[in-house]
């Protein structure tokens, strides 16, 4: 596939869409957008794993970890637990609960209670899934939590 080929024809295609504006307009420029950011993220997720699947980037791991404990004081290992505990399954659940409760009192609109839930599950399931297929162990080394899944991708 060209992509000068591919660029082109979504120029025509926005320059029609500017042309023939109707309600939908915003909606499928929106859609096209998301669709855009969706693929290009994919595709450096995808990049990402290869090359952790690979360990060809092992040395960006002893560099990062090796500046973040040099920046560890107390109140960032406080700071830093907390964001640890937030991808637990408790902190879904409680997150879930929490903006049921909040849409439905505040806003009257269990829709996107129920939508909210589809995408924490979802996200939850294909984060396990993607963790359980790349295999990656966790760093060595000191640990301030104990965790059991694999470390790659985190699902905060």
């Amino acid at each position: 596939m060209n992509i000068k080929i591919v660029l082109s024809d979504l120029r025509a295609s926005l320059r029609l869409l500017y042309r023939e504006r109707t309600e939908y307009t915003t909606y499928v420029l929106e859609l096209i957008a998301g669709l855009v950011v969706c693929f290009v993220t994919m595709y450096g997720f995808i990049e990402l794993t290869e090359l952790l699947v690979a360990n060809d980037i092992a040395w960006f791991d002893d560099t990062i970890s090796a500046y973040i404990h040099g920046l560890r004081t107390p109140a960032l290992t406080a700071i830093v637990i907390i964001f640890t505990q937030l991808g637990d399954a408790g902190a879904y659940i409680v997150l879930m609960l929490g903006i049921a409760v909040y849409f439905y009192f505040r806003r009257h609109n269990w829709i996107l209670s129920i939508q909210t839930a589809i995408i924490l599950i979802s996200t939850a399931s294909i984060n396990f899934i993607i963790k359980n297929i790349v295999g990656r162990e966790r760093p060595a080394g000191e640990h301030l939590v104990v965790v059991s899944a694999q470390s790659f991708p985190s699902g905060h």
